[in-house]
């Protein structure tokens, strides 16, 4: 074993570069792009601008632009510099940051998390409401138990497909999907 075999292989796996062979192709970026937009939370959020009188016209510059700009900021910021350092977000973070940095920013993004994935259950909920025979929600907490237990289901199959790695999520929306 090589003097630098033998420093790879005393780092934690997380904090190694990734090797070549292990680096994704476009058929996985899309599936995860398309796996993260099949809520399709922007067009349900959209309808409920509308209800409150927003125009569709502003909605769909809004969605337009934002869209553009997140995927500006992923190919010009984020790509390069997980193309050049080939590490994870946490094992960089704890590069320039230091343990102490990457622990607060790990229970920020973690709580942000969890808020994220309740409000996409939420809205994954109130897409199926109409087919379990639902009432609307109309307070900031649930009224209806049937909307719990939709939430609860929804909320394990999105647990089991995380739980099951990379390519699962990837691979998601080729059952998930319409069509």
């Amino acid at each position: 074993m090589t003097k630098y075999q033998e420093i790879a292989a005393s780092m934690p796996v997380e904090d190694r570069p990734i090797p070549q062979k292990e680096i994704s192709g476009l058929g996985d970026f899309l599936g995860i792009y398309g796996g993260e937009h099949i809520a399709a939370t922007e067009f349900a959020i959209g309808a409920s601008l509308l209800t409150l009188g927003v125009k569709a016209t502003d909605i769909f510059i809004g969605l337009f632009f934002g869209n553009i700009l997140a995927t500006l900021t992923y190919a010009l910021i984020c790509a390069p510099i997980g193309v050049d350092t080939r590490l994870t977000l946490y094992s960089y973070l704890k590069k320039v940051m230091g343990p102490y940095m990457q622990k607060i920013y790990n229970v920020i993004w973690g709580i942000a998390s969890i808020a994220m994935a309740a409000s996409m259950l939420s809205v994954s909920a109130s897409a199926l409401r109409e087919i379990f025979g639902v009432d609307l929600q109309t307070e900031w907490y649930p009224t209806d138990i049937k909307y719990v237990l939709i939430v609860l289901v929804l909320g394990i199959v999105v647990t089991l497909v995380a739980a099951n790695g990379f390519n699962a999520v990837a691979n998601s929306p080729l059952f998930a999907s319409p069509g």
